[in-house]
């Protein structure tokens, strides 16, 4: 009876491809080990791929939404503060003209008076120009370009930019600063009426600008609430997104994690067999190599 043999080239080739298929999975279960990560594409876990797929889309949309709110509260933030001071310095002008009202004051006092004025004024064209960044908080959309020339003029646009907090939900972030600094009364020119009154030595002038002023101070003090409503909407995002960000993030890890027990010992099997195939290739190939020989 004749011995059927087998080619030693075919077996080498058989050998080695399965040698192959080994390292493939070691470098794989490595991989995995390395990185906490058991699923990294599609044909991982066909199965889970689509729930993963869409974990990952809701955790990346929550990165977009803290962006829009990480905006909108810097933008708020600052108006805030802006207004309180805006608020203090028509408050102290109000108090400037009640007093210079009065006939116990002459000339002299009321012409330093009007200095202070003059100040106020300035300080506050310049609080209507603030600025966060490139963006001039109250310039309505034309926030580029500062609000306020140096006329006390508006420069800017309606007010409609606006940033996603949410799902569905957007958050406007340019501020109207003619309706807060010039709504039914224009700030600005009610303190030059008062400061021209003064150096006028005029003290019935100097009462007749009190309505305008305390309406000037309604208007900012209405402008500063606002301002804090949109804070509060903005707060309740930052928190809606925070806590969806987490959960999706924990199923997301939960979805393509690996277990770091099993993991190893995955890679440790492998391993072992890997070193025996090669045991045995080598084994085999000797044996084949006499045999070609002989």
């Amino acid at each position: 009876m004749e011995i059927a043999r087998r080619n030693p080239l075919l077996l080498a080739r058989t050998t080695s491809a399965a040698l192959q298929v080994l390292q493939g999975r070691i470098a794989r279960a490595q991989q995995v080990a390395m990185s906490g990560v058991d699923v990294q594409r599609p044909s991982d876990a066909p199965g889970r791929w689509q729930a993963i797929h869409s974990l990952s889309s809701g955790a990346a949309d929550q990165s977009v939404y803290q962006s829009g709110i990480d905006s909108a509260t810097t933008l708020f933030d600052v108006a805030d503060s802006t207004l309180s001071t805006a608020t203090s310095n028509v408050n102290r002008a109000i108090e400037v003209a009640i007093q210079m009202a009065s006939d116990t004051y002459d000339g002299a006092d009321r012409a330093a008076a009007a200095r202070e004025i003059a100040f106020l004024r300035e300080e506050l064209l310049a609080l209507s120009n603030t600025r966060v960044g490139d963006r001039s908080v109250f310039a309505g959309d034309d926030y580029h370009n500062p609000a306020f020339d140096a006329a006390g003029v508006w420069q800017g646009a309606a007010a409609s930019t606006s940033v996603p907090i949410g799902s569905g939900e957007e958050m406007v972030i340019a501020l109207d600063g003619q309706k807060i600094f010039q709504g039914t009364v224009d700030a600005f020119q009610v303190l030059t009426d008062l400061e021209a009154a003064l150096n006028a030595n005029d003290s019935t002038a100097i009462a007749a600008t009190l309505p305008g002023l305390n309406t000037a101070h309604e208007q900012i003090v209405d402008g500063r609430q606002e301002v804090g409503f949109s804070q509060a909407r903005v707060d309740d995002a930052q928190f809606v997104s925070e806590n969806l960000a987490a959960l999706l993030n924990e199923r997301l890890s939960a979805a393509v994690g690996a277990d770091p027990i099993e993991t190893y010992q995955e890679f440790a099997a492998l391993k072992t067999s890997y070193e025996g195939a090669l045991q045995v290739t080598a084994a085999v190939a000797s044996t084949n190599l006499f045999q070609m020989l002989r």
